[in-house]
C-alpha cells in the first residue's frame, strides 16, 4: 500500500481521502517499513511536454526527418538543456551524451 503524505511539524499527514482511509487500516503500536521519496513536479513536467509537442508541430517535414521521431527530438532538447550523462562508447570510439530522464 502506498500513501501520499505531507510532512508537518506534528508528523506525516495523509494528503487525499483514499490515503487517509489506507492509513486508518494501519494498527496503532505496530511497526511498518516505509519508503519515503519526493514526487516529481507533475505540473512542470506537463508544461515541458506541452512545449516539446508545440515545437514539434511547428517544424516542417525536413526538420522531422532529421530526428526520426518526437522522442529523438525531445532527447536532443534535453541534452541541449544540459541534462545528460557522458560515457565512452568503445564501438564508436568516442564519448556519447545520453539524456537523463
Amino acid at each position: 500500500m502506498r500513501i501520499k503524505c505531507l510532512c508537518t511539524a506534528r508528523g506525516l499527514i495523509p494528503l487525499y481521502d483514499e490515503d487517509f482511509d489506507n492509513k486508518k487500516r494501519l494498527k496503532v503500536g505496530e511497526t511498518y517499513d516505509c519508503d519515503v521519496k519526493l514526487n516529481r513536479n507533475y505540473e512542470l513536467l506537463q508544461k515541458a511536454h506541452t512545449l516539446v509537442n508545440a515545437a514539434w508541430s511547428i517544424m516542417n517535414e525536413n526538420d522531422h526527418a532529421r530526428w526520426r521521431s518526437k522522442d529523438g527530438f525531445r532527447d536532443c532538447l534535453t541534452v541541449a538543456a544540459g541534462f545528460y550523462d557522458v560515457y565512452y562508447n568503445p564501438r564508436l570510439q568516442q564519448f556519447v551524451e545520453e539524456p537523463r530522464s
